[in-house]
């Protein structure tokens, strides 16, 4: 019960599962996570700090100056030969320069 509870009571505080193997001796990850339990709130927990993570990485991008000729020479690099996967690569990045 003591195992259990170390366990437990380490994932659930933050700490990596990893280093709850290494302290209780496992050799298998498998072997550790019978004994750590990780609640609800711990899985919330980390999901709402990494989508804040994911969101700040987001809104921390600039915005990109375009020349005014790109667009002309997209659609020209559109017409040269290209294949059908270039084409559709070139059309997304049209449409991420296109301003809102």
């Amino acid at each position: 019960m003591l195992r259990h509870t170390f366990g437990t009571q380490l994932v659930n505080a933050g700490a990596q599962i990893t280093t709850v193997q290494a302290l209780l001796g496992h050799k298998r990850l498998n072997t550790t996570m019978v004994y750590a339990h990780v609640h609800d709130k711990t899985v919330m927990d980390d999901y709402l700090r990494a989508m804040e993570q994911i969101e700040g990485v987001q809104t921390a991008v600039q915005p990109v100056a375009v020349p005014e000729n790109a667009f002309a020479l997209l659609d020209k690099l559109g017409q040269e030969g290209l294949n059908d996967e270039q084409r559709q690569i070139l059309a997304e990045l049209r449409r991420c320069l296109t301003p809102e």
